[in-house]
């Protein structure tokens, strides 16, 4: 048994002060287990842009939900508002969640899982299997790829002598 769900949560989503899970939920209906987080609202928050001292500045208007790496076989759903804050400097930012990465509806874990099954299987079994359409794999898979290609270091490759 299970006995620290939330910190269990926590730990896969790779959160810390000021965020916390304020709440979890199993939906039976659908089936899926859903996640509520939030931050702290009186945490100090950096500017996303140039680090500096800022000010909260509310949160984005809608919340967003995240897909998750499966729990128990059930598809997991993040859900939250991510706070604005107000820099001198940058002006109103958008501070991104630790789980997430930009423009992304899926939590890191799930990308990286996703990545581990799209190795061994094709796309289409892969969003089978993960429950996704294969759009959004394909996404991941190019994103991740060109990630890795812009990061090689090639400083060292010289052209060979005819």
């Amino acid at each position: 048994m299970i006995e620290d769900f939330t910190n269990m949560v926590e730990k896969s989503l790779n959160l810390s002060e000021p965020w916390y899970v304020k709440g979890t939920e199993f939906h039976l209906e659908e089936p899926a287990i859903h996640i509520f987080l939030d931050i702290r609202k009186r945490a100090k928050i950096a500017c996303p842009k140039c680090g500096g001292e800022t000010k909260r500045y509310g949160y984005e208007l809608h919340e967003r939900v995240w897909r998750h790496g499966d729990c128990m076989f059930y598809p997991t759903l993040v859900h939250c508002r991510r706070p604005k804050v107000l820099c001198p400097n940058c002006g109103v930012q958008q501070v991104n969640a630790p789980f997430e990465r930009k423009d992304s509806r899926f939590t890191l874990m799930f990308e990286g899982y996703a990545m581990l099954i799209m190795a061994s299987m094709p796309i289409a079994k892969a969003a089978k299997a993960l429950r996704c359409d294969e759009k959004s794999l394909t996404n991941i898979l190019n994103y991740w790829v060109e990630k890795a290609f812009d990061e090689r270091k090639l400083d060292d490759v010289k052209k060979p002598c005819n």
